[in-house]
């Protein structure tokens, strides 16, 4: 579900850091240990795409991803048992819980009931890290949301809730407060407010909070009018003042992403309904020019080098790509969101 996606990617490193201050590894010289924690964290990495596959991973990955995190989670399961004063031994039961767990989300459904006993296990065993328990119960709440296929605005209030819940046992994690800022950032703005002030009155760090205002300020711009101007890529000068009577839609891509394609389609369908202006934001500008050419980016280009340190990122306070904003007749916001928020933006645009 793409709400889950949103909701927990800013848990992903913490989430999947499996045994992350384990030195650097060469298995000839290691104790036998070492060695085996070394090729199970090194298959963890393969399994969740965060380490590029030699012939020889893609080959251990043509099994299939189910029957590999059930092989997995079984030799984290024997490392730990052989090995229980091995300082990687915790991290081995956490393997095997999330390798179970991840095995029941892709299909294997017979391994629920063992996956979400050994989750519950591993979080409440005190001898866990924080950290560690807290990343079993996050993965374990996103499983049990996605097992109820709920409707959109549900599946925020399931967010939230269970974030709710996690704040009680974990109030100082810096992972909690990425969820409350994921449900933030596909709520509706109502919904948005409130949850900024959860975070913005908890024990939360201080960068999540000045991320959580970021967004509050943002709601802030809708029914407003931007000062929007730049010079396009093509040297003409761009003033949103100048648009009055026309609706415009600005969207934010990179070509880093690969749905940058179909965001281009998506734009383009109201090309003639609609002033449509394209915001780059990758550092190489040269590549995303050409990335644009070649894909026919729809509309006037604007692109910068340095980002969303730049000054429209900066203006717009951009923080998710892709994304858009669509701006009425009278020059006022009319709202923001996800690419595929824009029929209904649009929509709104024309009252």
């Amino acid at each position: 579900m793409k709400l889950v996606v949103l909701a927990l990617a800013t848990l992903a490193s913490p989430l999947w850091a499996m045994g992350a201050d384990a030195p650097a590894t060469q298995g000839a010289t290691l104790p036998k240990p070492e060695a085996q924690w070394a090729q199970l964290e090194n298959r963890w990495k393969i399994n969740n795409g965060t380490k590029s596959e030699s012939p020889d991973d893609a080959a251990l990955l043509a099994k299939g991803r189910i029957e590999s995190l059930l092989d997995m989670a079984d030799q984290a399961k024997e490392f730990a048992a052989k090995n229980p004063r091995d300082p990687h031994a915790r991290k081995a039961k956490k393997l095997e819980a999330l390798s179970t767990l991840l095995a029941a989300e892709a299909g294997a459904a017979d391994q629920e009931p063992k996956a979400l006993r050994l989750a519950m296990a591993f979080r409440n065993d005190a001898g866990n890290s924080e950290a560690d328990r807290f990343d079993l119960a996050a993965r374990m709440a996103s499983y049990q949301i996605g097992l109820k296929h709920l409707q959109r605005e549900d599946t925020v209030l399931a967010y939230e809730k269970k974030a709710d819940d996690l704040a009680v046992e974990f109030p100082k994690n810096a992972e909690l407060y990425r969820i409350y800022l994921g449900v933030m950032r596909v709520a509706s703005a109502q919904k948005a407010r409130q949850v900024a002030n959860k975070i913005l009155l908890a024990p939360a760090p201080a960068e999540i909070k000045s991320e959580a205002q970021a967004m509050l300020d943002r709601f802030d711009m809708v029914g407003s009018r931007v000062p929007l101007e730049f010079t396009a890529v093509d040297g003409t000068r761009f003033q949103l003042e100048k648009q009055a009577g026309n609706r415009v839609v600005v969207y934010v891509w990179t070509a880093q992403s690969d749905t940058s394609k179909e965001v281009f389609l998506t734009v383009g369908k109201w090309a003639g309904a609609a002033t449509l202006v394209g915001v780059n934001v990758d550092q190489d500008v040269a590549a995303a020019a050409q990335f644009a050419a070649v894909n026919h980016a729809p509309g006037i280009r604007y692109a910068d080098a340095r980002g969303l340190r730049g000054p429209v990122a900066m203006q717009l306070k951009i923080q998710d790509v892709p994304s858009c904003y669509v701006f009425g007749p009278d020059g006022k916001l009319v709202g923001f969101g996800a690419i595929d928020t824009l029929s209904t933006l649009v929509a709104s645009a024309a009252r």
